[in-house]
Protein backbone atom coordinates (compact mmCIF):
# COMPACT_ATOMS: atom_id res chain seq x y z
CA UNK A 1 0.00 0.00 0.00
CA UNK A 2 1.20 3.58 -0.52
CA UNK A 3 -0.52 5.87 1.89
CA UNK A 4 -0.70 10.04 -0.05
CA UNK A 5 -0.19 12.41 1.53
CA UNK A 6 -4.36 14.45 1.94
CA UNK A 7 -4.20 17.61 0.79
CA UNK A 8 -7.61 19.99 0.74
CA UNK A 9 -9.76 18.77 -2.12
CA UNK A 10 -9.95 20.78 -5.47
CA UNK A 11 -12.30 18.65 -7.99
CA UNK A 12 -11.34 18.72 -11.63
CA UNK A 13 -14.18 19.94 -13.95
CA UNK A 14 -15.62 16.48 -14.27
CA UNK A 15 -15.62 16.32 -10.18
CA UNK A 16 -17.80 19.26 -10.60
CA UNK A 17 -19.84 17.82 -12.74
CA UNK A 18 -20.70 15.08 -10.45
CA UNK A 19 -21.52 17.50 -7.73
CA UNK A 20 -24.94 18.25 -8.68
CA UNK A 21 -26.31 14.95 -9.50
CA UNK A 22 -24.58 14.02 -6.30
CA UNK A 23 -26.78 16.47 -4.74
CA UNK A 24 -29.72 15.03 -6.58
CA UNK A 25 -29.60 11.60 -5.22
CA UNK A 26 -32.80 11.04 -3.75
CA UNK A 27 -32.17 7.51 -2.44
CA UNK A 28 -29.06 4.50 -2.36
CA UNK A 29 -29.95 3.31 -5.84
CA UNK A 30 -29.30 6.44 -7.48
CA UNK A 31 -26.18 6.99 -5.33
CA UNK A 32 -25.04 3.29 -6.38
CA UNK A 33 -25.75 4.73 -9.72
CA UNK A 34 -23.76 7.62 -9.76
CA UNK A 35 -20.94 5.43 -8.41
CA UNK A 36 -21.11 3.41 -11.28
CA UNK A 37 -21.02 6.13 -13.79
CA UNK A 38 -17.58 7.68 -11.78
CA UNK A 39 -16.33 3.76 -12.15
CA UNK A 40 -16.36 4.41 -15.87
CA UNK A 41 -15.28 7.87 -15.87
CA UNK A 42 -12.42 6.62 -13.68
CA UNK A 43 -11.65 3.44 -15.88
CA UNK A 44 -12.80 1.44 -12.56
CA UNK A 45 -14.73 -1.52 -12.40
CA UNK A 46 -15.47 -2.01 -8.43
CA UNK A 47 -16.35 0.17 -6.23
CA UNK A 48 -17.76 0.10 -2.27
CA UNK A 49 -18.70 2.44 0.75
CA UNK A 50 -18.30 0.86 4.37
CA UNK A 51 -18.88 1.82 7.43
CA UNK A 52 -15.35 1.56 9.57
CA UNK A 53 -15.53 -1.58 11.63
CA UNK A 54 -15.20 -2.02 15.16
CA UNK A 55 -12.93 -4.68 17.20
CA UNK A 56 -16.36 -6.85 17.34
CA UNK A 57 -17.31 -7.21 14.08
CA UNK A 58 -15.78 -9.52 11.87
CA UNK A 59 -17.85 -9.76 8.16
CA UNK A 60 -17.93 -7.12 5.52
CA UNK A 61 -21.11 -8.01 4.75
CA UNK A 62 -22.20 -5.96 7.94
CA UNK A 63 -19.94 -2.74 7.12
CA UNK A 64 -21.46 -2.17 3.57
CA UNK A 65 -23.19 0.69 2.77
CA UNK A 66 -23.28 0.78 -1.32
CA UNK A 67 -21.16 -1.65 -3.01
CA UNK A 68 -21.12 -3.54 -6.26
CA UNK A 69 -18.70 -6.17 -5.05
CA UNK A 70 -20.08 -9.75 -6.30
CA UNK A 71 -21.55 -11.12 -3.57
CA UNK A 72 -19.68 -14.21 -4.57
CA UNK A 73 -16.52 -12.26 -3.60
CA UNK A 74 -17.77 -10.71 -0.04
CA UNK A 75 -18.99 -13.99 1.06
CA UNK A 76 -15.40 -15.95 0.36
CA UNK A 77 -14.06 -12.62 1.74
CA UNK A 78 -15.84 -13.31 5.25
CA UNK A 79 -15.50 -17.24 4.80
CA UNK A 80 -11.33 -16.56 4.88
CA UNK A 81 -11.90 -13.99 7.75
CA UNK A 82 -10.22 -11.74 5.92
CA UNK A 83 -11.27 -8.61 7.65
CA UNK A 84 -9.58 -8.85 10.99
CA UNK A 85 -6.24 -8.84 9.63
CA UNK A 86 -6.77 -6.26 6.95
CA UNK A 87 -3.77 -4.08 6.58
CA UNK A 88 -5.97 -1.74 5.03
CA UNK A 89 -8.76 -1.86 7.24
CA UNK A 90 -6.08 -1.33 10.27
CA UNK A 91 -4.55 1.52 8.25
CA UNK A 92 -7.92 2.97 7.66
CA UNK A 93 -8.60 2.95 11.77
CA UNK A 94 -5.42 4.78 12.21
CA UNK A 95 -5.28 7.72 9.14
CA UNK A 96 -7.46 9.71 7.10
CA UNK A 97 -4.98 9.38 4.52
CA UNK A 98 -5.51 7.92 1.34
CA UNK A 99 -4.51 4.48 0.36
CA UNK A 100 -3.44 3.35 -2.97
CA UNK A 101 -3.02 -0.49 -3.19
CA UNK A 102 -1.44 -3.14 -5.38
CA UNK A 103 -2.52 -6.61 -4.66
CA UNK A 104 0.77 -7.99 -5.29
CA UNK A 105 1.88 -5.65 -2.39
CA UNK A 106 -0.72 -6.48 0.03
CA UNK A 107 0.05 -9.88 -0.46
CA UNK A 108 4.28 -8.83 0.89
CA UNK A 109 2.58 -7.42 4.03
CA UNK A 110 0.07 -10.18 5.12
CA UNK A 111 1.81 -13.06 6.68
CA UNK A 112 2.64 -15.18 4.62
CA UNK A 113 0.65 -18.49 4.26
CA UNK A 114 -2.19 -20.20 3.06
CA UNK A 115 -4.77 -18.15 3.66
CA UNK A 116 -2.78 -14.87 2.42
CA UNK A 117 -2.40 -16.82 -1.03
CA UNK A 118 -6.20 -17.67 -1.07
CA UNK A 119 -7.14 -13.95 -0.57
CA UNK A 120 -4.67 -12.61 -3.33
CA UNK A 121 -6.18 -15.37 -5.68
CA UNK A 122 -9.96 -14.35 -4.83
CA UNK A 123 -9.23 -10.71 -5.90
CA UNK A 124 -7.33 -11.76 -9.05
CA UNK A 125 -10.22 -14.06 -9.83
CA UNK A 126 -12.77 -11.26 -9.57
CA UNK A 127 -10.34 -8.71 -11.23
CA UNK A 128 -9.70 -5.93 -8.62
CA UNK A 129 -6.02 -6.01 -9.01
CA UNK A 130 -5.66 -2.40 -7.60
CA UNK A 131 -7.17 0.58 -6.05
CA UNK A 132 -8.24 2.97 -3.80
CA UNK A 133 -9.63 4.03 -0.54
CA UNK A 134 -10.21 7.37 0.97
CA UNK A 135 -11.06 7.53 4.35
CA UNK A 136 -14.41 9.69 4.86
CA UNK A 137 -16.55 11.04 7.71
CA UNK A 138 -19.59 12.80 8.42
CA UNK A 139 -19.85 16.20 10.94
CA UNK A 140 -21.48 13.72 13.54
CA UNK A 141 -18.58 11.87 13.29
CA UNK A 142 -19.30 8.90 11.75
CA UNK A 143 -16.34 6.95 10.06
CA UNK A 144 -16.25 5.12 6.60
CA UNK A 145 -14.83 4.55 3.69
CA UNK A 146 -15.10 4.85 -0.02
CA UNK A 147 -12.80 2.64 -2.47
CA UNK A 148 -12.84 2.29 -6.03
CA UNK A 149 -10.60 -0.68 -7.56
CA UNK A 150 -9.93 -2.74 -10.79
CA UNK A 151 -7.28 -2.94 -12.97
CA UNK A 152 -5.81 0.16 -14.67
CA UNK A 153 -3.04 2.38 -14.34
CA UNK A 154 -1.82 4.50 -11.13
CA UNK A 155 -3.89 7.59 -10.53
CA UNK A 156 -2.86 10.56 -11.11
CA UNK A 157 -2.95 13.41 -8.17
CA UNK A 158 -5.81 15.53 -10.06
CA UNK A 159 -7.78 11.72 -10.14
CA UNK A 160 -6.81 11.50 -6.70
CA UNK A 161 -7.97 14.89 -5.18
CA UNK A 162 -11.29 15.19 -7.41
CA UNK A 163 -12.19 11.35 -6.00
CA UNK A 164 -11.26 12.10 -2.52
CA UNK A 165 -13.64 15.31 -3.09
CA UNK A 166 -16.51 13.12 -4.37
CA UNK A 167 -16.11 10.45 -1.99
CA UNK A 168 -16.62 12.61 0.89
CA UNK A 169 -19.64 13.98 -0.65
CA UNK A 170 -21.40 10.44 -1.75
CA UNK A 171 -20.52 9.16 2.06
CA UNK A 172 -22.43 12.29 3.42
CA UNK A 173 -25.38 11.73 1.18
CA UNK A 174 -25.16 8.07 1.85
CA UNK A 175 -25.88 9.27 5.95
CA UNK A 176 -28.72 11.77 5.04
CA UNK A 177 -30.47 8.68 4.12
CA UNK A 178 -29.82 6.53 7.22
CA UNK A 179 -30.84 9.60 9.36
CA UNK A 180 -34.55 9.88 7.22
CA UNK A 181 -35.07 5.81 7.46
CA UNK A 182 -33.89 5.81 11.14
CA UNK A 183 -36.02 9.14 11.88
CA UNK A 184 -38.67 7.33 9.81
CA UNK A 185 -38.97 4.17 11.53
CA UNK A 186 -39.02 6.23 15.07
CA UNK A 187 -42.19 8.45 13.79
CA UNK A 188 -44.70 8.44 16.45
CA UNK A 189 -48.67 7.77 15.84
CA UNK A 190 -50.82 10.60 16.37
CA UNK A 191 -51.74 8.93 19.44
CA UNK A 192 -48.49 8.17 20.70
CA UNK A 193 -47.54 11.94 20.01
CA UNK A 194 -50.51 13.10 22.27
CA UNK A 195 -49.57 10.59 24.93
CA UNK A 196 -45.72 12.35 24.75
CA UNK A 197 -46.90 15.58 24.61
CA UNK A 198 -49.14 15.59 27.69
CA UNK A 199 -46.13 13.51 29.36
CA UNK A 200 -43.40 16.70 28.34
CA UNK A 201 -46.22 18.62 29.99
CA UNK A 202 -45.92 17.54 33.43
CA UNK A 203 -49.38 15.09 33.20
CA UNK A 204 -48.96 11.56 34.66
CA UNK A 205 -50.51 8.40 33.17
CA UNK A 206 -53.62 8.79 34.96
CA UNK A 207 -54.43 12.65 34.11
CA UNK A 208 -53.69 11.93 30.52
CA UNK A 209 -56.11 9.28 30.60
CA UNK A 210 -58.93 11.60 31.84
CA UNK A 211 -58.09 14.28 29.03
CA UNK A 212 -58.09 11.77 25.70
CA UNK A 213 -60.50 9.48 27.31
CA UNK A 214 -58.98 6.54 27.52
CA UNK A 215 -57.58 4.03 29.46
CA UNK A 216 -54.58 4.37 31.96
CA UNK A 217 -53.44 0.46 30.80
CA UNK A 218 -53.38 1.92 26.98
CA UNK A 219 -51.73 5.18 28.36
CA UNK A 220 -48.85 2.97 29.85
CA UNK A 221 -48.88 0.92 26.27
CA UNK A 222 -48.61 4.00 23.95
CA UNK A 223 -45.62 5.21 26.24
CA UNK A 224 -44.09 1.81 26.55
CA UNK A 225 -44.19 1.54 22.55
CA UNK A 226 -42.77 5.13 22.75
CA UNK A 227 -39.72 4.25 24.64
CA UNK A 228 -39.35 1.01 22.96
CA UNK A 229 -39.41 2.82 19.30
CA UNK A 230 -36.71 5.99 20.64
CA UNK A 231 -34.64 3.27 22.47
CA UNK A 232 -34.98 6.02 25.54
CA UNK A 233 -34.53 4.59 29.30
CA UNK A 234 -37.74 6.40 30.65
CA UNK A 235 -40.67 8.76 29.67
CA UNK A 236 -38.27 11.62 30.39
CA UNK A 237 -35.49 10.24 28.34
CA UNK A 238 -38.63 9.70 25.52
CA UNK A 239 -39.55 13.20 25.60
CA UNK A 240 -35.89 14.53 25.53
CA UNK A 241 -34.73 12.59 22.80
CA UNK A 242 -38.82 13.31 20.51
CA UNK A 243 -37.80 17.21 21.02
CA UNK A 244 -34.29 16.45 20.02
CA UNK A 245 -35.45 14.40 16.78
CA UNK A 246 -38.12 17.18 16.04
CA UNK A 247 -41.00 14.30 16.47
CA UNK A 248 -42.75 17.01 19.23
CA UNK A 249 -43.78 20.36 18.29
Amino acid sequence: MVPIKQAAPAPTSEGTNFLPLIAGCQTSYDVFRLLRSICVEYDFTHFSSINIPTDAQQNLSDLSVVSNWPPELVNAYDELGLLKKSPIIARLKSSVEPIVWELDAINVERAEGEKANAAVELFRDFGLEMGVYFSVHTAAGELGAVSFSGKRDALSMAEMLTLNFLSQSIFAKLKQFEIKKSTSDMALSPREAECLTWTAAGKTSAEIASILDISEHTINHYLGSICQKLNAQNRAHAVSKAMRMGLLK
